[in-house]
């Protein structure tokens, strides 16, 4: 954590300051060009760097060991989770919820309304622990193929969910009829078909019969821009998996790569697995299609 925070303050500038000073004739320092205003005091502001990462780690003391405060993942953790890192990393987790909340109105329920929850997918933890702080009564599990960050959550969040690491391919460890709420962002965004309709059917019997689903595709926002052969190949099946190596970019296996569906694809395949209730358009984070589904129990699909 406070490697994390001293990254506030990147090496690099904190080096050149100290080469400035070095380069830099002891006495009065003259006036910047073409103004009145003196060149600030290097010395007095690499201090203030140094106090500054002296008070970040107190406070990192105080909010962890005294207040029992979860630390923000690492860096490298939150770029293979969204692709950047940002101030509002953790704030997302709840704004995620609040989607959730707006997709279930349409049945009639929120996620106060769930007594076992799952993460599926949960990356660094930024959902699983907006919903155990939303909704500290339910049980909450996190589970992602992503080992080291599951091993990191073990280890800093096991207060706010179970975590698991996820087999690439089903079974989890889960038993039957498990949950009664599942939560998917950004995994069947990034499977092969065969892989889609596996952990479709892993994902049924995990949950109970009557229990929601809410999983997110790619839909037309994301396709739109991709070149004149692909998109023909999303308007005409409805379905596309681009092989172009993202998964290894973000150490993450060659499988996870880039999916893209409609939702008439979505509505003609899933409905094999789960009663298809309602498909909004970009309504998670303005980015993705949402995908309400129900388990209405019955015979497994073949």
């Amino acid at each position: 954590m406070i490697r994390v925070l001293k990254k506030l303050v990147p090496r690099s500038i904190k080096e050149q300051i100290k080469r400035d000073i070095e380069n830099t004739a002891v006495g009065a320092l003259p006036p910047m060009p073409g103004t009145n205003t003196p060149i600030p005091d290097l010395q007095a502001l690499v201090a203030r760097v140094g106090d500054l990462e002296t008070a970040l780690g107190q406070y990192h003391t105080v909010l962890c060991r005294e207040m029992g405060a979860a630390p923000p993942p690492p860096r490298h953790m939150q770029v293979r989770t969204v692709g950047g890192y940002v101030p509002g990393f953790l704030e997302s987790g709840y704004s995620i919820c609040d989607d959730l909340d707006a997709v279930l109105k349409v049945v009639g329920r929120d996620l106060a309304s769930f007594s076992r929850i799952l993460d599926y997918g949960c990356g660094s933890g930024r959902t699983t622990r907006a919903l155990k702080t939303r909704f500290p009564p339910a049980e909450v599990h996190g589970t992602d193929i992503d080992r080291e960050a599951i091993a990191w959550l073990t280890r800093n969040c096991s207060r706010f969910a179970e975590f698991r690491l996820a087999p690439h391919q089903p079974p989890t460890p889960y038993p039957d009829a498990f949950f009664d709420f599942v939560v998917g962002i950004s995994v069947f965004t990034h499977l092969p078909e065969d892989m889609q309709f596996a952990w479709l059917k892993e994902l049924r019997r995990i949950t109970k019969p009557g229990g929601f689903l809410i999983l997110t595709t790619s839909g037309k926002k994301n396709y739109a821009g991709l070149p004149p052969e692909l998109l023909r190949v999303v308007e005409e099946r409805g379905f596309c998996y681009v092989d172009g190596g993202y998964g290894q970019t973000i150490n993450l296996p060659a499988f996870y790569q880039n999916t893209f569906h409609t939702p008439e694809y979505v509505r003609r395949n899933w409905s094999r697995f789960f009663e298809v209730l309602d498909i909004q358009e970009t309504r998670m984070q303005n980015h993705q299609d949402t995908v309400l589904l129900r388990n209405s129990g019955g015979s497994d699909p073949r």
